[in-house]
Formats: C-alpha cells, structure tokens, sequence
C-alpha cells in the first residue's frame, strides 16, 4: 500500500490547509492526496475525467478516489438510545471528541453503458452485466494510464462542534459477489448478507449511476480545531515579509 502512516499524515496536513474555506471533496479531495503524495513518491500525479477511473497515478499504481462528507463530530460519548439508532456507524475517541463513522459508504462508480429496460428486466442479468462493463472500464483505463494495479482511496470527511476531520484508507480494488437481486420498478439492487452492494438508480431526471458499497475498516484518522482566517488581518508589511508581492 501506498499510504503509509507517515504518509497519511502528510496528508491530513494538505487537507488541513485545503480546507480553509471549501471541503475537500472531488477534485480538491484529489488535489489534496496528490500533494501529500508527493515527497514521498516524486511521480504522483493528479488525472482524473470523467473517461477514467484513475484519480491519480502514481508510477504504476493506479488511485480511485471517493471522497464523501459522512463524518459526524460529537463533544461526548453517544448514549445507549443513539448508539442503538445508529448500528450502520462507529465512534471512535480522539482526545475528549468523538468521530462518528459509518461501517460502509455508497458511491456512484459508473454510468450504466447497459438497456435499462425500463426498470423491468432481470435484476440480476442487469446488474451482472453493468458490473462486467464497470471490470472492464477499470481495466482499460488504469492500463492507458500506464498502471498495472488500481487501488481505492476512501476519503471522508466531516465538522461540528468547532473541529474538522478526515478520515482516509487505501484497499485494494475489489469487486464483491453479491448473494441475491432485487428490482423494484425504480432500481435495479444486487445484495450480500451486510445489505446492499451494487445499485442501478435514477438520482434525477437523466441522471443514472451505478453505484457501489466500500467497506469502511482501518484507516487512519485526523481532527483538528476548524479556524476562521476573518479575524485575522493581514498588512501590507506583513504580506511583503511573507515574500508577497502588491502593487496598491
């Protein structure tokens, strides 16, 4: 794996400054770990489009980012009536905070390049045959990129109660096996014994995705007071010694 502890805090370090003013989410989520990237492995390079999987390259290795603001920030434990309405979650203590967690996340991975039918085919001919053409995508575009492996990178974010955090792991590419299907006249659904896996769904009109489960497991963590620059007033003099330079 490419993301090291050391690494990943090199990381959260770009996305600490990233995220002054905007979320680091797609493409600054990108940005984000390519620069944290680079002092270690001088070839990572940022790609990214919407004709291939790979995000970012790095030599041979090819990165798949999803980056999703799922995290929730609590200043004190949840309570045995939270914690039973939240089974799909987990929180973890860092330093008196809590950082809620969910054990999965669904991202749109693909547009479906398969006859729909009107959401009234087999779901399982359907799905079985999106998920052959998804396989395939990733392979041919992580080979174009000069790559000979492609990983995942979840890259989670989140804020409250005055902190910011991020939460960011690395696995390698993989495609579960989904146990039975389901349709239902509006998705087309392919499920294993955790829920659903794979979906077929119109999220508005002329807008179709297919989109996956990842399972959240052990990646590392990060949280950090959220500032406001506002307050700060940066001078003309101070702007100079910082190697700025104006012409008022």
């Amino acid at each position: 794996m490419l993301i090291t502890p050391e690494v990943a805090v090199n990381i959260a370090h770009h996305a600490r400054q990233a995220w002054t003013y905007a979320v680091p989410n797609d493409t600054t989520g990108e940005l984000v770990i390519t620069q944290g990237l680079k002092p270690f492995y001088p070839g990572a390079e940022q790609r990214g489009g919407s004709t291939t999987i790979v995000d970012v390259k790095v030599d041979n290795v090819a990165l798949d980012i999803k980056c999703r603001g799922v995290l929730g920030i609590f200043d004190k434990p949840r309570s045995d009536r939270q914690l039973a309405h939240a089974e799909n979650k987990t929180y973890t203590e860092l330093d008196g905070l809590w950082i809620g967690m969910p054990r999965s996340v669904t991202s749109p991975v693909r547009r479906p390049n398969v006859d729909l039918q009107g959401y009234k085919g087999d779901p399982e001919t359907i799905i079985s045959s999106q998920l052959a053409e998804y396989e395939a995508y990733a392979l041919r575009t992580t080979q174009e990129a000069g790559c000979d492996r492609l990983h995942s990178v979840l890259f989670l974010y989140g804020e409250g109660r005055g902190y910011k955090s991020i939460y960011i792991e690395e696995q390698r590419f993989d495609n579960p096996k989904p146990t039975h299907y389901l349709a239902d006249g509006r998705t087309y659904q392919a499920l294993d014994e955790q829920g659903k896996l794979y979906e077929i769904i119109d999220y508005s009109r002329g807008s179709t995705n297919f989109t996956k489960r990842f399972q959240v497991n052990k990646g590392y963590l990060f949280a950090w007071p959220a500032t406001t620059l506002s307050t700060q007033v940066m001078t003309e003099s101070n702007w100079l010694a910082e190697s700025g330079k104006l012409k008022i």
